[in-house]
């Protein structure tokens, strides 16, 4: 189908749309210079970071250990076991240990205490020493520890 436009006529609207489209090209260049600018000068207001975002924890103290607090440790640390039979009378029970003779001169004690571990089961402490005492020793530590984890050493 012809066209009514002349050849100057249809050159002369290939001219003007090819100007228009690079005026857009332009506009959108343009465009994306101010958007470019712009997010270059909120990182130059913000600083750098060094790799520090904002939610990046400071410095953290590492003078004490936290994996290595046990909260009352001092109030049993020095006789277990007199700590260990005074929780026990508070409890309205009777401490006994479970001694058993095991490999080359070693001794196995054994405490259940009265306390469940939330699943319903009871809470067996065991530790081994080279002696009865020592094992006793050993088994009341640790079931002090296993009490002051679960907040019932000392009640508030």
């Amino acid at each position: 189908e012809e066209s009514p436009l002349s050849l100057t006529d249809l050159k002369a609207q290939r001219q003007s749309e090819i100007e228009e489209r690079k005026q857009k090209e332009e506009e959108e260049r343009l465009l994306e210079e101010q958007e470019r600018e712009r997010q270059e000068r909120l990182l130059e207001e913000r600083g750098i970071s060094w790799g520090m975002g904002e939610d990046a924890d400071e410095e953290t103290d590492l003078s004490e250990n936290p994996y290595a607090q046990i909260t009352n440790e001092e109030l049993y640390i020095d006789d277990p076991k007199k700590a260990l039979r005074n929780w026990f009378e508070r409890e309205g029970e009777e401490l006994t240990f479970d001694l058993e003779k095991a490999e080359k001169g070693m001794f196995v004690a054994k405490v259940i205490l009265p306390i469940d571990d939330g699943n319903g089961r009871e809470i067996v402490v065991e530790m081994t020493g080279r002696s009865k005492k020592e094992a006793q020793v050993q088994c009341s530590l640790e079931a002090c520890r296993v009490i002051d984890k679960m907040g019932l050493l000392r009640p508030a």
